[in-house]
């Protein structure tokens, strides 16, 4: 909270302080977007100048809009702004050819993942599992990922902006549909093995709470237009008992009705007519 309050003192971070406070409840929602942001002053900009469309809630609850207020900066931007911008396509265009076909496949993560998620999810016959390792690492030492090794199994991550730019490019690849549905398998067997497994909430937990963020989006795209709703369907089943032990009901409630509207159509032909 401190380290976000910190860039407030620029004047683009004071605009959105002062449209967005009605009272101080609103700080740590305003923190919040900011670190979404990175700090990039002229996507801050931006985004106070959108609270009074959305609201301070509202800005902060569309995903969406990180990318679409980046991309907004890096056409409007006088050179100095451009900073970030050109930092990251100097940095893909130094990149080997595997290496930016792994970083924009690790786009798809919407928060910390394992090695072990990188590899069912990035990988292929042209770059195999067995080489992700030397890639990752590549990566974290080019410091365009970061490494949490404070547990026995290490987590890495894009940082926020960063995964914004390398959406991009996984879009533009023409992959980002494909990525995004090994993504949503691979977490959907995660959650079906993890519940099957154990029956104990607490294991349940350990293992899949790191994992709420790429729950959701793989959730997201199952349900969505180009998504599997049968594998949908699957992994909101599966991640009931999280839900439950987080006390997030809400979640609960919305991905049921998801997955009820989903049923029929992830149910073989002949049970679908019945359904």
């Amino acid at each position: 909270m401190r380290s976000a309050f910190r860039r407030f003192s620029c004047s683009s971070s004071a605009l959105l302080r002062v449209r967005a406070y009605s009272s101080w409840a609103h700080a740590p929602i305003v923190a919040e977007i900011c670190r979404r942001l990175d700090g990039f002053p002229l996507a801050i900009e931006f985004a106070a100048a959108c609270v009074d469309a959305f609201g301070v809630w509202g800005l902060a609850a569309r995903p969406d809009d990180r990318l679409q207020l980046l991309t907004r900066a890096r056409r409007m931007a006088v050179p100095r702004h451009r900073t970030i911008s050109a930092t990251l396509d100097w940095s893909y265009s130094l990149l080997s050819k595997a290496e930016q076909t792994i970083f924009r496949r690790l786009a798809i993560f919407a928060g910390s993942f394992t090695l072990q998620a990188a590899g069912a999810v990035a990988a292929d016959a042209d770059h195999p599992a067995a080489d992700l390792i030397d890639l990752v690492a590549d990566l974290v030492i080019k410091s365009l990922l970061r490494a949490d090794v404070s547990e026995i199994e290490p987590r890495f991550q894009l940082p926020e902006t960063t995964r914004a730019y390398v959406l991009e490019k996984l879009t533009e690849s023409g992959e980002r549909d494909a990525v995004a549905r090994r993504h949503a398998h691979y977490y959907c067997d995660l959650f079906d093995s993890s519940a099957s497994e154990s029956a104990n909430t607490d294991d349940i937990f350990s293992v899949c709470a790191l994992e709420i963020d790429n729950l959701r989006a793989a959730l997201g795209w199952a349900f969505g237009p180009m998504g599997e709703p049968s594998v949908g369907v699957r992994l909101a089943a599966a991640a009931v008992p999280l839900w439950i032990s987080t006390s997030m009901l809400a979640e609960v409630h919305h991905w049921m009705e998801q997955a009820v509207r989903g049923l029929p159509l992830g149910l073989p032909p002949t049970a679908r007519r019945s359904a």
